[in-house]
């Protein structure tokens, strides 16, 4: 009986290392778990701020294209304009030019009579 008695509570004690290590091992395993759990949060919410400033750079794309085209429009309508100015002065001036020329020539039949 003695003999059974120390078999019981060698297996006794072997089950509760087992069980002991087991426990131990549980613990390593949820503390790793959470580790995890924490990087992939972390992971988690830099894409999630990396979404909101890349809708920002769109945004602000979005922004800087509209201003880039309305100052092109502006710039071919001053072009528009200046070219407007140019021509009209050219055609004052060719106007010009032609009243100088019938006086020019009115004034060089009045010296020949």
């Amino acid at each position: 009986m003695l003999k059974n008695l120390k078999q019981w509570f060698k297996t006794k004690n072997s089950l509760i290392a087992a069980i002991q290590r087991l426990d131990k091992e549980l613990d390593e395993a949820k503390d790793k778990a959470q580790e995890y759990s924490n990087a992939e949060n972390h992971i988690q919410a830099l894409l999630e701020r990396n979404r909101i400033m890349y809708k920002e750079k769109c945004v602000e794309l979005a922004q800087l294209n509209a201003k880039l085209h309305n100052q092109q429009i502006q710039s071919e309508n001053k072009i528009t304009g200046l070219q407007t100015i140019i021509k009209n002065q050219a055609d004052d001036i060719l106007q010009l030019k032609a009243k100088l020329e019938k006086k020019k020539q009115r004034y060089f039949k009045k010296g020949k009579k």
